[in-house]
C-alpha cells in the first residue's frame, strides 16, 4: 500500500513540475517579444534570470524524480535485479550518470522476469554446475574509459539430466612368479565375487536391468532398444537369460524371506488376478496371487499357470490364522480341510451378494453374509 501512495505522489509531482516548466518557457517568450520601457525591462530581466535559476533547479529535480519513478516501475512490475538499493553502491556522480542512461532507455528494454511455474522442489544436495555468461571486456568500460563496477549478478536455474552410459570395467590382477623355481607356480590375487560367474554382466548393469524390468515394468524388447541407443546392442535372448539367472540367484532368497515373515502374521489377505500367458502358440489365462499383511506391511506375489486352489494350500502350508479372501470356489478345499484357517469375508463380494443374488457365487456370498 505504501508503494501505491508513493506512486500516486510521484505522478502529482511530475504534473506540477511540467506545468511550472511550461510557465517559465511561456514567460521567456513573452518578455522577448513585448515592447516595454527600459526600467521595466531591466526589472523583468532580473526577475526572469531568477526564475531561470529556479527553472534549472526544477528541471534537475524533475529528471531525478523521473528516474525514481522509472525505477519504481521496474521494481514493481519489471526486472528486480537492479533495485534502488543496489544503485546506492555507486557514488553521487555515478548515480547521476546511471539516471541519465536509465531515463533515456526505451520501455521495451525492461523485460519482465519469467517466473518458475514448474513447482519442482530441488534437493539441497543436488550437484551444481555453474556457467558464467559475461559481457565483452570492451563493454565493461564507461564512456570515459573508467572500468564499470559489478553490483551483483542474476542467476537463472535450470534442471539438467545426464543420461546413463555404458563403460567397460577392467579388473586387473597382476601375476607374480619366481623364474628360479618354476614349480612354485604363479601368485595372483583372487577374483572378487561376481554377480553371475562367467558372465559379462557387471553388478551395475544387472541392478539397472532388474529395476527397469520389475520396478519400472519395462519389457525386454524396450530395454533391448534402449541399450542399442546407448551404443551396446544386447540380444533380447541374452537379456532374458540374465533376468532369469539374476532372479533365481539374488531375488529368490528375498522372496523366501518375505514369505517367512508373512506366514508369521495372524491375519493374511489374499486375492488372485488373471494374467495372459503365451503357451504353445496360444494365449491362456495364468494367475498372479497376492498375499499381504497390514502390520507390518508385507506383500508377496506368486505366479501359477492356473487358478487351482492347491496353490493356496501349498503356499499356506503349516499356517494358522484369519484369511480374508473373496468368494471364489478355489478356497473351499482350504477351509474344509484346514479348520485352523478361519475364513473372513470380503465386503465387496458381500455387497455383490445383496445386489446379485442369482450370481454363480451367491451361495458362498450368502454364507459370508451369515
Amino acid at each position: 500500500m505504501n508503494r501505491v501512495w508513493l506512486f500516486a505522489g510521484n505522478v502529482l509531482i511530475l504534473l506540477a513540475l511540467c506545468i511550472g516548466i511550461c510557465s517559465v518557457s511561456g514567460m521567456q517568450n513573452a518578455l522577448e517579444n513585448a515592447p516595454v520601457p527600459f526600467q521595466v525591462h531591466a526589472a523583468l530581466t532580473a526577475k526572469f534570470e531568477a526564475l531561470l535559476v529556479d527553472h534549472h533547479a526544477l528541471k534537475a529535480a524533475f529528471e531525478k524524480l523521473q528516474f525514481q519513478f522509472q525505477a519504481l516501475l521496474r521494481q514493481r512490475f519489471g526486472v528486480r535485479g537492479e533495485s534502488i538499493d543496489q544503485l546506492q553502491l555507486f557514488g553521487t556522480d555515478d548515480v547521476e550518470f546511471i539516471e541519465r542512461e536509465q531515463v533515456s532507455a526505451p520501455p521495451a528494454a525492461v523485460a519482465k522476469k519469467p517466473t518458475n511455474r514448474d513447482r519442482v522442489a530441488l534437493p539441497r544436495d543436488l550437484p551444481v554446475e555453474r556457467e558464467v555468461i559475461d559481457v565483452p571486456e570492451a563493454d565493461k568500460l564507461a564512456a570515459d574509459g573508467t572500468p564499470l563496477r559489478q553490483i551483483g549478478e542474476e542467476i537463472t536455474v535450470k534442471l539438467g539430466y545426464r543420461p546413463a552410459a555404458f563403460y567397460k570395467r577392467e579388473i586387473v590382477r597382476p601375476k607374480y612368479a619366481d623364474p628360479r623355481v618354476p614349480e612354485a607356480g604363479v601368485m595372483i590375487a583372487p577374483l572378487p565375487p561376481q554377480l553371475l560367474d562367467g558372465s559379462l554382466l557387471d553388478a551395475t548393469l544387472g541392478a539397472h536391468l532388474l529395476v527397469s524390468k520389475y520396478g519400472d515394468h519395462l519389457p525386454l524388447y524396450r530395454l533391448e532398444d534402449i541399450y542399442a541407443r546407448g551404443g551396446v546392442p544386447i540380444p533380447r535372448s541374452t537379456l532374458c537369460d540374465w533376468v532369469i539367472a539374476l532372479t533365481d540367484r539374488w531375488l529368490r532368497p528375498l522372496h523366501l524371506a518375505l514369505k517367512d515373515q508373512l506366514l508369521q502374521q495372524s491375519v493374511i489377505h489374499v486375492d488372485e488376478t488373471p494374467l495372459p500367458l503365451q503357451r504353445d502358440g496360444r494365449v491362456v489365462k495364468a494367475r498372479q496371487w497376492t498375499y499381504a499383511a497390514r502390520d507390518p506391511k508385507i506383500t508377496v506375489y506368486e505366479f501359477t499357470e492356473d487358478k487351482e486352489g492347491v496353490h493356496v494350500r501349498e503356499f499356506l502350508q503349516g499356517w494358522r490364522g484369519y484369511l480374508q479372501a473373496d468368494a471364489a470356489s478355489n478356497y473351499d478345499a482350504l477351509y474344509r480341510t484346514r479348520p485352523e484357517v478361519i475364513e473372513v469375508g470380503c465386503w465387496v463380494t458381500t455387497d455383490r451378494a445383496k445386489r446379485e443374488p442369482t450370481h454363480a457365487s451367491a451361495g458362498r456370498n450368502a454364507r459370508q453374509l451369515s
